[in-house]
């Protein structure tokens, strides 16, 4: 077998070992199987996606994995409504929770604003950039 070393590989790479990986953590935990992504897409005037929400269902959890609000359109409640919307559909989908993650230089107070929690800090990445853990339990 050989190994290979590459910078910067493109996504095709990661899929494959990503498959594989998921192929055999579903032969120990079936339930895998029901896992799925799910989106919701900012578009402009000309219907370009300048921005959005995507998340990952596994298992009773919602990962959110990206949020992305154009800087013309903060503060103007997208954001607050883009979680309103995962969060419908996480109890729709009978998810026990939300989590995700964020760096300082981001977005932890407007998470916290609407009732997620952090569970753990990476620190010293770079100065000001520690990431944070965080959580939303579902009533």
């Amino acid at each position: 077998m050989d190994l290979v070393e590459q910078h910067d590989p493109g996504p095709e790479a990661r899929d494959l070992i990503a498959r594989h990986l998921r192929a055999g953590n579903r032969r120990h935990m079936p339930r895998l199987n029901a896992a799925f992504d799910h989106a919701w897409y900012l578009r402009n005037e000309t219907g370009e996606v300048v921005g959005g929400l995507w998340t990952d269902k596994t298992l009773d959890w919602v990962f959110i994995d990206l949020l992305f609000v154009p800087e013309a359109l903060r503060g103007r409640g997208v954001g607050s409504d883009l979680l309103a919307r995962v969060e419908g559909r996480a109890r729709e989908w009978q998810a026990c929770g939300l989590w995700l993650n964020t760096f300082g230089f981001q977005a932890r107070g407007f998470y916290e604003k609407h009732g997620y929690h952090c569970f753990g800090t990476l620190q010293g990445l770079t100065p000001d950039a520690d990431e944070h853990f965080m959580r939303k339990q579902l009533a």
